[in-house]
């Protein structure tokens, strides 16, 4: 199998973003991952909808907006029309998760739940028939760095054994201390989002490749 590889831009040099997004298409990269965060819900702060609309006449990669945000709602219709393809927000965040994805799928985005390390999987079951993508968090959201938490592998094994039983097409998104070695504790998974190891790997091509074919 082969992983689709959704670099970070969390962990990437902020001076130059537009060389950063260009060097990753060039290398192979799938999607490009946005770590969006208030300073409420998480206690770091990284990009609005300005970066994300400044860097999208740069590159065809799916935008993968990621809020780590206390009130997604406020942002939805912003980064829609900044040019992100799939908006996730957290399951914490969110009192009626449906709703929301009701929501995003009206802008003509993909929608995506994301679940804390301590929030239990079952809680995100009954939304799988109407999302494009789960992601799994195998770090605590808001900081770039950490290492994989390996229980967070069985969360990823349930998942894909109830997307297959309900045969829907709900991708499963990983994302935290993604490597080749973490990354083949999670096979069922779909996309990898890994930061510092593509960023300081010194060669993009052959992170994101070793990232792909890891299992």
């Amino acid at each position: 199998m082969e992983f689709l590889i959704a670099p970070s831009l969390l962990a990437s040099d902020f001076s130059k973003l537009g060389e950063e997004v260009k060097a990753l298409e060039k290398a192979g990269a799938d999607w490009i991952h946005w770590d969006i965060m208030d300073s409420h819900f998480v206690s770091n702060l990284t990009f609005g909808p300005p970066a994300l609309k400044a860097l999208r006449p740069l590159s065809s990669l799916i935008f993968d907006a990621h809020l780590m945000v206390e009130k997604p709602e406020n942002l939805l219709l912003p980064f829609a029309e900044a040019g992100a393809d799939s908006i996730t927000f957290h399951l914490e965040a969110c009192p009626n998760p449906l709703d929301l994805i009701k929501k995003i799928k009206a802008l003509n985005l993909k929608a995506g739940l994301s679940l804390k390390p301590n929030t239990p999987i079952d809680k995100a079951l009954p939304f799988l028939e109407s999302l494009d993508l789960i992601l799994i968090m195998t770090v605590e959201p808001g900081e770039g760095g950490q290492t994989f938490l390996t229980e967070q592998a069985e969360k990823v094994k349930i998942l894909k054994n109830k997307i297959n039983s309900l045969n829907v097409s709900t991708l499963i998104e990983v994302d935290g201390g993604i490597n080749p070695e973490t990354a083949k504790k999670v096979p069922q998974a779909d996309v990898l989002v890994s930061g510092n190891y593509i960023f300081k790997s010194g060669n993009y091509t052959t992170s994101i490749s070793q990232l792909r074919h890891c299992v």
